[in-house]
């Protein structure tokens, strides 16, 4: 009976997880990076001799080659792709609890609702994005490294350095940790027992192992070497970080800037409740003398430290492994106010600016609480891609013999590939990016509505610098307010001869 009871309420979690995270999935507005991402998927799930497609930009194709796999069982592109995030999601949520239980939290299940309430998982659990598979990977690697500090057996050597390789070859940040990790994992050993217990030999076998899951997650990266363009991973990473000579300069400059977008991004995304119980929770760590917990937490969240003293850009997805051991923080802070009723109160104050957050995000509202440069980013400006799904909507409706010819503002991003995920098996209805500043109607629509036709344009009006377009031929079918005043317009060309 206990065991079916158990069965149970594993199930319930985990359907009220994925009920937060599947609830509306599809509602927010694609984002460029996930337009990019899912049409690469596209691609290398039609012509698998292209698994290196996302190399090409110097991203590596992890997320991709997964979102692949979901392309092929669900029919709806944008909700294929963000289910590879949903499901990362799953995965790491009960990593956390499990990693609450290793880390004697009594209340380990706490751990696992604070994920779930989080904004910061919560959100971008909910997107196409890379950031949630690499923080799974990064999560499973430190819960493997653990276990194998404990028992020191060869199978989880080989399946730390699996979890290594994976992280790596969804991002490059990955590559720090698999030196982080062993650290982190030797740490756990030098600490958590008496050195006097602790005998050579042990010490010794636990950094052969560390050493064999090291050799494997190079090898699994190394792979990629087959690709034809594995040099631009190198070149596009020069793109987003700052040069020896420039750090001579200003060897502080970028650090000090990001420290102060970082404590905005955790004061978000955390919420501030969260952030003061964060702080709590180390409080006791060190009031506890609780050594092991507290270097390891601390080793965790260290790597931020040299990726923001060498970004030159920098948002809040970047860092989203580094509220693991704050969520951590936070849980010992929870476990601890839960024995009091008043502190079971106090919790329950503290979640609610979670539970706004999670209303507002399911409902697409406007006064969703993200940092201004992400609100901006995802809501408002051409990143941003607002009236694509209703648009795409529009086009499948045509009759079904019907020849479209749709160009939009861009050439890759949120268009025209936002658009283009939704035609992958589409041959009448061609997508193609005609610029970014749109001033003219480009020679490639005109020709395409000469040939028989029918062709749309789909830009920002913030971009669209077209006068008199009624008199160029262009009729608006419909624009798609942004909250923050731009629209997306949504053109169709009906008279060639007067332009």
């Amino acid at each position: 009976m206990a065991k079916k009871k158990k069965i149970f309420l594993l199930l319930l979690a985990a359907g009220l997880f994925l009920f937060s995270r599947l609830y509306n999935l599809t509602a927010f507005p694609i984002f460029c990076d996930e337009a990019i991402y899912i049409r690469w998927a596209q691609v290398l799930k039609s012509i698998h001799s292209l698994w290196w497609v996302p190399l090409s930009d110097g991203k590596q194709p992890l997320f991709m080659w997964l979102a692949a796999i979901t392309l092929s069982i669900f029919s709806d592109p944008l909700f294929a792709g963000r289910l590879v995030s949903v499901l990362a999601g799953l995965g790491e949520a009960w990593l956390v609890w499990r990693l609450g239980r290793l880390l004697h939290l009594r209340r380990s299940w706490l751990a696992y609702f604070i994920y779930l309430l989080l904004p910061f998982f919560l959100f971008f659990n909910r997107l196409a994005l890379v950031d949630s598979l690499l923080s799974f990977w990064i999560t499973l690697s430190f819960y493997l490294a653990f276990l194998l500090a404990e028992k020191r057996k060869s199978w989880l050597a080989i399946l730390l350095g699996i979890s290594l390789g994976a992280a790596w070859l969804t991002k490059s940040p990955g590559e720090i940790f698999i030196f982080v990790v062993p650290l982190a994992g030797t740490l756990w050993l030098l600490l958590g027992q008496e050195i006097g217990e602790m005998r050579r030999r042990s010490f010794w076998l636990l950094e052969g192992l560390f050493a064999l899951s090291s050799l494997i997650a190079f090898s699994l990266y190394n792979l990629l070497r087959l690709a034809p363009v594995f040099y631009m991973i190198s070149r596009r990473n020069r793109d987003y970080l700052w040069g020896w000579q420039y750090l001579r300069q200003h060897p502080f400059g970028p650090l000090l800037a990001h420290l102060g977008d970082l404590g905005r991004y955790y004061l978000h995304y955390l919420t501030w409740p969260g952030a003061l119980f964060a702080l709590l929770g180390f409080l006791l760590l060190l009031k506890k003398k609780n050594w092991p917990v507290l270097a390891v937490l601390l080793l965790w969240w260290l790597p931020v430290i040299p990726m923001l003293a060498v970004a030159k850009v920098f948002t809040a997805r970047y860092v989203l492994f580094s509220a693991l051991p704050l969520l951590l923080s936070i849980g010992i802070a929870v476990d601890w106010l839960w024995r009091w009723q008043w502190g079971k109160g106090l919790i329950l104050v503290a979640a609610l600016p979670a539970l706004v957050f999670m209303k507002n995000l399911w409902q697409v509202n406007p006064h969703l609480s993200l940092p201004r440069d992400e609100y901006r980013g995802y809501l408002e400006a051409w990143t941003a891609g607002e009236g694509i799904r209703p648009i795409a909507r529009y086009l499948q409706n045509l009759p079904p013999q019907t020849k479209a010819v749709v160009g939009t503002e861009g050439f890759f991003g949120t268009l025209p590939n936002g658009l283009q995920i939704y035609f992958d098996q589409s041959p009448n209805i061609t997508v193609i990016g005609v610029g970014v500043d749109i001033d003219k109607v480009s020679s490639s629509l005109l020709n395409a509505k000469k040939a028989g036709n029918r062709v749309f344009l789909v830009a920002n009006a913030s971009r669209f610098h077209l006068q008199n377009p009624q008199k160029k031929g262009l009729v608006l079918i419909k624009s798609f307010p942004k909250p923050g005043g731009d629209k997306l317009l949504f053109w169709e060309l009906k008279n060639v001869q007067k332009m």
